[in-house]
């Protein structure tokens, strides 16, 4: 069985404006990591996706979800995609794709950004998710700029014992003031401690995300 969990996203100002979902599998009594993301059909999300709409409060602006750049550029997950954003738009919640930044060989930089054209004609909207790593770096931001809504800084992908004012402070300084300078929302994630919060604070991200606020769920979905 498969199921959405959803992890809360926030605002400055820590107001729960809507979630981050991830795909999970029930084996063995527990939710786990589908052994291969890429054997979930578009139908598949999309049913789930679909089902998952009731789960939301009232007052959702925003639901994300993950694709990898194989399933951004598969015209059978960009017509599934577009179709469930627009029932997510009766509803007056905005569909994002966080794009990720594992690398596939098979993919170009042009079927991205024909990709990211159609999507963005639909009204669906693109963010660049854990900018400054793999391929989600500053020449993919160059190619997608046009289309990017969001860049979102993950500040998990850095080593637990990393310095700060050397290992973080300047990839993040950067990426919020391209993001101010190019009109982008700024998202950071992987809060996990008031200290998190209160050293990103100057940073003035948009939209705030990790275990410190919140943790994945299952989303309960209606008898």
């Amino acid at each position: 069985m498969l199921r959405y969990f959803g992890q809360a996203k926030f605002t400055d100002n820590q107001q729960k404006i809507g979630y981050e979902l991830f795909l999970r599998a029930y084996q063995a009594g527990h939710w786990v990591f589908p052994k291969n993301f890429q054997q979930i059909s578009a139908l598949t999300v999309e049913k789930l996706a679909k089902e998952t709409l009731a789960a939301f409060p009232p007052d959702t602006q925003i639901v994300s979800v993950n694709f990898d750049q194989n399933q951004f550029v598969d015209f059978r997950y960009l017509q599934a995609i577009i179709r469930i954003s627009r029932l997510y738009q009766q509803h007056h919640i905005r569909l994002i794709i966080e794009l990720t930044e594992r690398h596939y060989a098979t993919v170009t930089k042009t079927a991205l950004q024909q990709a990211a054209e159609i999507y963005a004609q639909a009204n669906v909207s693109l963010c660049l998710d854990d900018v400054s790593t793999a391929d989600n770096n500053q020449t993919m931001a160059d190619i997608l700029d046009r289309y990017v809504v969001q860049y979102k800084f993950a500040l998990q992908n850095f080593a637990p014992n990393a310095v700060f004012s050397t290992d973080i402070k300047p990839s993040l300084s950067y990426w919020r003031q391209r993001a101010q300078t190019q009109h982008k929302v700024f998202a950071v994630e992987g809060f996990e401690s008031a200290q998190d919060l209160k050293q990103i604070k100057p940073y003035h991200a948009d939209i705030l995300q990790g275990f410190y606020f919140a943790k994945p769920n299952l989303l309960s979905l209606p008898a």
